[in-house]
């Protein structure tokens, strides 16, 4: 029987950093779960489909995918976006600093502590919100550091300065001293999407028989997760109480008017959409999706998480065939779409 076992990861970090995605668990998709990156990575192949944040997407795909002297054949295959996680990032200033930070940043950011979760999408939002004060990262003193020692060092007012993500964005400013979150100038067009990945040698199974069920499978699950964003989007009301709960379930205070933007921040692409972003434009060039992932394999090399030697082209990690069985599928399309 396949095993669906979903977990949704923020970067790299350690395996009690960050419990399982909240949104995710709130829409009953998994089956089982794998608390950490590090750990949800390591447990392939004892995966079929999974969740996973763009920078562990890449790296399982190069871990675990077949190295030759011409390349790698990818572990990992990205078939759906999942997520679009740029706007759970947020850049954090201790309350009692924020006033005199927010009226000069330009001018106070460079050579101050930063706290940073590195090699991860946290760092990626990092480099994109300090360019639009024209600082560079390397101009900051960055301590390297979890998620959840960084909340607590925010909370103890042993710093001032950091980049969480969500849950940490509520649990930060819900601490008995609050943080504030400092608005960054420019993040238009920063994509950290999250996607649905299945292994390869799923996707490339030899007997037809088993290829096509395990195609027919995977299709079913996207287009599931697909229709149950539709259905937040036509009934957020139901979908707000059951992140709430989600949330309080891991003793984390969440408002309804919090949860709302979460979701309404967080949607991913529609089903039509999802296609355009997998195919290559008419008049040549890479997918969008290729595109957005070739910005992230590059952030990776330049932060020597991945060596120039062994990253691969972003299109080298994509399947579009599972979004292209639920389109020739009216049943299937109909449930992607909502319309069922």
């Amino acid at each position: 029987m396949l095993r669906i076992i979903l977990v949704l990861i923020f970067g790299l970090f350690s395996a009690t950093a960050f419990a399982e995605n909240e949104i995710v668990k709130s829409f009953e998709l998994s089956v089982r779960t794998y608390p950490a990156g590090s750990i949800a990575i390591a447990a392939y192949p004892n995966w079929d489909l999974m969740v996973l944040g763009p920078i562990p997407t890449v790296l399982g795909a190069m871990k675990y995918g077949v190295h030759t002297s011409s390349g790698i054949a990818p572990a990992i295959k990205v078939v759906a976006i999942m997520l679009e996680d740029a706007t759970a990032h947020a850049l954090v200033v201790a309350q009692d600093a924020y006033d005199s930070i927010a009226a000069d940043p330009a001018k106070t950011f460079p050579s101050a502590k930063l706290l940073l979760t590195p090699a991860s999408t946290g760092e990626l939002f990092a480099e994109r919100c300090f360019a639009g004060w024209n600082i560079s990262l390397d101009q900051m003193t960055i301590v390297k550091s979890d998620q959840e020692k960084i909340r607590k060092a925010l909370a103890d007012k042993t710093a001032n300065i950091a980049v969480v993500w969500t849950p940490y964005t509520y649990l930060t400013k819900t601490d008995a001293e609050k943080a504030k979150i400092l608005t960054c100038p420019d993040l238009k067009n920063l994509e950290i999407p999250a996607f649905i990945v299945a292994r390869t040698d799923l996707l490339n199974e030899t007997d037809a028989g088993r290829l096509a069920a395990n195609r027919k499978r995977i299709a079913n699950f996207v287009a599931n997760a697909l229709g149950k964003w539709v259905a937040v989007k036509t009934n957020p009301a139901e979908a707000v109480q059951r992140l709430v709960k989600t949330y309080a379930d891991q003793h984390v205070k969440v408002t309804d008017e919090q949860a709302r933007t979460e979701l309404e921040a967080r949607r991913p692409p529609d089903f039509d959409a999802q296609r355009i972003a997998f195919r290559a434009p008419v008049g040549g060039g890479d997918a969008p999706l290729a595109v957005t992932l070739k910005k992230i394999i590059d952030f990776m090399v330049s932060t020597r998480t991945l060596s120039e030697a062994e990253k691969p082209a972003g299109t080298e990690l994509l399947d579009t065939s599972i979004l292209e069985i639920i389109a020739n599928d009216p049943a299937l399309a109909a449930t992607a779409r909502g319309t069922h």
